[in-house]
């Protein structure tokens, strides 16, 4: 029984410690970019105003109501259709970072919008 929990435990540990990102391109050639470290799970993502979107995630640390979350802004405005379309990409880019380890996927873009900044803020 012992060894069992202590094995549990640093399984739980390797899943804390280990990060996945997200390449979120800033020009067209993809030479410049952020990286989105997604090592917490995510709770929800959503687009703001037409220039942002932002990911929250749960908060681990059980230390009240702050979550943490990144909001990525975008270089020019985007109505309703992109908006989901790149809300739909970036839930597609944390699917494929999660469910395959080691691989950083690149946030699909919608047309010629690039992004512009990211802003992390933690709990």
């Amino acid at each position: 029984m012992w060894r069992a929990s202590v094995l549990h435990i640093i399984n739980l540990l390797k899943i804390k410690i280990m990060a996945s990102f997200i390449e979120l391109p800033k020009n067209v050639t993809g030479s410049s970019f952020d990286l989105l470290n997604v090592s917490n799970p995510v709770r929800e993502i959503t687009s703001p105003s037409s220039t942002t979107l932002k990911i929250s995630f749960f908060n681990l640390n059980d230390d009240g109501d702050n979550e943490p979350s990144a909001t990525i802004t975008v270089d020019s405005t985007m109505d309703a259709a992109p908006r989901n379309t790149m809300i739909n990409n970036l839930w597609a880019a944390v699917e494929k970072t999660t469910s395959q380890p080691n691989s950083v996927p690149t946030l699909t873009m919608v047309g010629s919008v690039l992004v512009d900044s990211l802003l992390i803020t933690h709990a």
